[in-house]
């Protein structure tokens, strides 16, 4: 009866201690569980507060205008907003000083986030030099197109009476003439004399003895007339073309003739020939 007595308690017991055991395994598992969830939550929120500061997720600001700002204020003004500078190009422009910026990417109000990039072209520091080619007697078209490709601007465009029409007469900065080959600052504004064919109203040819090809086309363009034929005496140097001076021309002078009427010159260097010239057409008109 004894044996039998004890080897229950002994089941019981074993019963026992596999049910605690069962339990504490239970719990264990059920702590493991809710420590994990515990971190995967702690993670989630962890992350989605790092995603937001990194985005700078709902903060945004004006972005601010840089546009004739200089470099080092420009920089400056973006740190400030916790924006950074790009500088994408450099070009010459008269509507902003030398060296300050004449656009911007972002434009100047648009939400940006911190951190953002803000790019920027730049106007040169310096004008660069562009030497004046030759486009007298070119059509205002291919004129425009050829001084625009060069970084000159267009100003006002003069129409004077001429042989021909829609042809450059002659070319001004401050109503002063400009020789091909000069030099000029890279956006200088350039005023255009344009040909509109003949006018019906008759003008007197001023003499042009003596003077310069350069010369003759601001008088001859003021009193509505054009250059036409020009020819010298001897071959042609280069490198002496403002010492030839005209000896000789057609229409002579005091001539009437229609407005944008070419005259035909003769150029020399020697001086003596306009004297010579000079007195023989004034014999000519005196018989």
């Amino acid at each position: 009866m004894t044996n039998n007595t004890t080897e229950t308690t002994k089941k019981k017991t074993g019963r026992a201690k596999k049910s605690r055991r069962i339990l504490l395994s239970i719990g264990i598992i059920t702590l493991n569980f809710v420590i994990a969830a515990a971190l995967l939550v702690g993670a989630f929120y962890w992350l989605k507060d790092w995603l937001n500061d990194y985005t700078q997720h709902g903060i945004e600001i004006d972005a601010p205008n840089i546009t004739g700002l200089y470099v080092e204020e420009a920089q400056a003004l973006l740190e400030s907003e916790g924006l950074q500078l790009q500088i994408i190009d450099t070009i010459f422009s008269n509507k902003t000083s030398l060296g300050t910026f004449t656009e911007q990417s972002p434009k100047e109000g648009t939400k940006v986030k911190k951190g953002r990039t803000i790019y920027a072209t730049l106007n040169a520091n310096v004008r660069r030099p562009i030497i004046m080619p030759e486009v007298r007697d070119m059509s205002l078209r291919q004129a425009e197109t050829l001084l625009k490709s060069l970084g000159l601007e267009i100003g006002s465009i003069h129409y004077e009476p001429s042989t021909y029409k829609n042809i450059i007469l002659d070319l001004r900065v401050n109503e002063v003439p400009i020789k091909t080959g000069s030099e000029l600052p890279e956006g200088t504004v350039v005023d255009l004399y344009v040909g509109m064919g003949l006018s019906e109203q008759q003008v007197t040819v001023p003499s042009v003895i003596g003077l310069n090809l350069n010369d003759v086309r601001t008088l001859l363009i003021a009193n509505s007339l054009t250059i036409g034929h020009v020819s010298y005496d001897e071959e042609f140097i280069d490198s002496k073309a403002d010492k030839y001076i005209v000896y000789q021309q057609t229409p002579i002078n005091g001539s009437f003739v229609q407005g944008g009427t070419a005259i035909d010159l003769k150029l020399s260097l020697d001086i003596e020939k306009t004297v010579t010239t000079d007195s023989s057409e004034e014999e000519e008109e005196f018989f």
